[in-house]
């Protein structure tokens, strides 16, 4: 527990209390396993839910159900009444205080995953994400709220708008991705400095998911740990959920805009550079 009284929420080893990647398989553990490490050690706030995308659960008709999980921060300036409304509205799904004391969370199922979105206090996931639990004044039942979660969705998160770099800023980023291409993303990329503002960091791992390669995560969590002081994996997983890649969006042409604004060249200075030359 931190000295404000808030929980940090990240996950931990059981006995040894280190950190740890919740997203990794042999890190993960049975509710029941959760439960009785959190009596045994007095250091465990309490468990928490990782929510992997895959179906847990089949309603009457045999189609699958995934878990779905809300927030709504005090700083939503949601009312009380609203709050009740939204919860009857939803069927009366599962609901508890959240750990912060100033919120709420629901956990109900839906026929589809639903895109992770977080904007103004208000947070929907269903895959890539770890939820703490905490029990506190909790009521109602896990149900399928498929259609009402739906809509809930549609109303609070409207098309997110993309901020446009200059057209000169912009490259063809559909480029295949070779040793190459990855090397010269990865020389990019160190002419940013990942302790900047939220928008350019949002940017930045934006601009490498729209290269749609493989390695595109391994190129964010790589770049984004040179600030170790602010990288977190849920963070990183709320910025890609929220990632639109229609045309007119942001590409790696904006993260070549920021890197040169440091001082990267695209000209080639030497035959070794060609490939950057035949890129840019």
């Amino acid at each position: 527990i931190q000295p404000s009284g808030k929980f940090a929420k990240y996950p931990v080893h059981p006995n040894k209390g280190y950190k740890l990647d919740a997203h990794h398989l042999p890190n993960q553990m049975s509710c029941d396993a959760a439960m009785s490490a959190a009596h045994c050690n007095p250091e465990i706030s309490g468990v928490g839910f990782v929510m992997t995308g895959a179906s847990m659960a089949h309603n009457d008709a045999d189609e699958q159900l995934y878990l779905v999980g809300i927030d709504i921060d005090e700083k939503a300036g949601i009312s009380d009444a609203e709050l009740h409304n939204i919860w009857i509205t939803l069927g009366k799904p599962y609901v508890e205080v959240s750990p912060s004391k100033k919120g709420i969370r629901m956990f109900c199922l839906s026929k589809v995953l639903i895109d992770n979105r977080n904007q103004n206090g208000l947070e929907m996931y269903s895959s890539r994400r770890f939820l703490t639990v905490t029990g506190w004044s909790g009521k109602g039942q896990l149900k399928d709220c498929s259609a009402a979660i739906d809509e809930l969705h549609v109303k609070w998160f409207a098309p997110a708008k993309i901020t446009v770099r200059p057209a000169a800023a912009v490259i063809d980023c559909a480029k295949p991705e070779t040793p190459r291409t990855v090397a010269w993303a990865e020389e990019v990329l160190s002419h940013v400095s990942p302790d900047c503002d939220y928008e350019q960091y949002r940017n930045v791992i934006w601009g490498i998911q729209a290269l749609g390669w493989a390695s595109g995560e391994s190129l964010q969590r790589q770049w984004s740990l040179g600030a170790p002081h602010r990288f977190t994996a849920d963070g990183l997983t709320v910025i890609q959920s929220s990632f639109d890649g229609r045309p007119g969006g942001i590409t790696f042409g904006t993260v070549v805009h920021y890197a040169k604004l440091n001082g990267y060249a695209s000209t080639p200075k030497s035959t070794g550079s060609n490939l950057l030359a035949r890129l840019l």
